[in-house]
């Protein structure tokens, strides 16, 4: 672990890194003025912890099939558009990500970024009012297009279907069972928990969930996920060539250096699971007004520089 240790210490921007390895802490480093009690906003990973939520309500019978058409949680929305694929999309559309809409997030391109920074900053946009009006590009299951309005959706089905606060949920039935105590999670403008991005948390307490991950859904002889959607949200439910896939809300790599999945945020927030090395690995990145460009080598920089050294330690 010393290799990566010493490699971290030259990344730029890089706030805390911490590994487990069998369940155990071997590794915890932090920089620029923060502690292991410092909360890093999370990005974009809070979109995996909301699989993970979905996961305890399907188990929980509150969904009864993640193939069930979202607008049955929608009956105030009236496909005034007159397009009827709407009504095919499911929920396990929006968790794969190929529900279909036209959005275009993982780009550079001007008018893009304008409304990707809109959502997320404008203080105006909100899945219950937003994301289903916008027109579909695409057939709902056929394309992979990675779509954070479709992650907030999954917030409002999901506060609907459990009859109460997301958070409130998630305390009951994850985070206190975890021992996650102190994190916050962004409302949007029609007072939904955010579900593409909105949570703080402190790196220890992700990398318990990450071991949570590795562990099956298992922890302290409690299974608090099905091991079923453990397993099915970590394999490539779709396919992004050279190794690399999307499952319901994880990323899947399959190529070099090891199989692991993984949950990605803007700028290199990072949790990485090596289940056949028993892996847990986080990072946190500082995030804002850090141009695109910069935010994705962050997160490429830590992946090549430090994540591919301790992977190599631990063979």
């Amino acid at each position: 672990m010393s290799a990566a240790a010493e490699a971290a210490t030259r990344l730029s921007n890089l706030l805390a890194y911490v590994v487990l390895r069998n369940g155990f802490l071997v590794c915890e480093h932090y920089y620029q003025g923060r502690t292991a009690e410092t909360k890093n906003h999370i990005r974009s990973i809070t979109k995996s912890i909301m699989s993970a939520i979905v996961g305890i309500a399907v188990d929980r019978g509150m969904i009864t099939s993640v193939e069930r058409p979202i607008l049955d949680y929608f009956p105030e929305y009236h496909t005034a558009d007159s397009d009827d694929r709407k009504a095919t999309i499911t929920l396990d559309h929006l968790l794969t990500m190929t529900a279909g809409f036209e959005w275009n997030e993982l780009t550079f391109d001007v008018e893009a970024s304008k409304a990707v920074e809109d959502w997320f900053f404008g203080g105006k946009q909100a899945a219950l009012y937003n994301a289903l009006p916008r027109p579909l590009a695409n057939e709902p299951g056929r394309v992979f297009n990675y779509d954070s309005p479709a992650a907030d959706l999954i917030s409002v089905i999901l506060t609907r279907a459990v009859h109460q606060d997301v958070q409130s949920f998630g305390v009951a039935h994850l985070f206190g069972p975890l021992g996650i105590t102190d994190f916050a999670w962004e409302v949007d403008p029609a007072g939904f928990r955010r579900g593409s991005a909105g949570l703080v948390m402190r790196p220890r307490d992700l990398a318990k969930f990450g071991q949570l991950y590795l562990q099956r859904g298992r922890w302290a002889n409690h299974q608090l996920i099905s091991s079923a959607w453990v397993g099915t949200s970590t394999v490539s439910q779709v396919a992004l060539g050279d190794g690399h896939g999307y499952g319901r809300l994880w990323w899947v790599t399959d190529g070099e250096p090891i199989r692991f999945f993984a949950a990605v945020g803007y700028g290199g927030q990072l949790l990485l699971v090596v289940p056949s090395q028993q892996l847990v690995v986080v990072a946190n990145h500082e995030w804002w007004d850090v141009p695109g460009e910069t935010a994705v080598k962050q997160s490429t920089d830590f992946y090549n520089q430090v994540f591919v050294r301790v992977v190599e330690s631990a063979q």
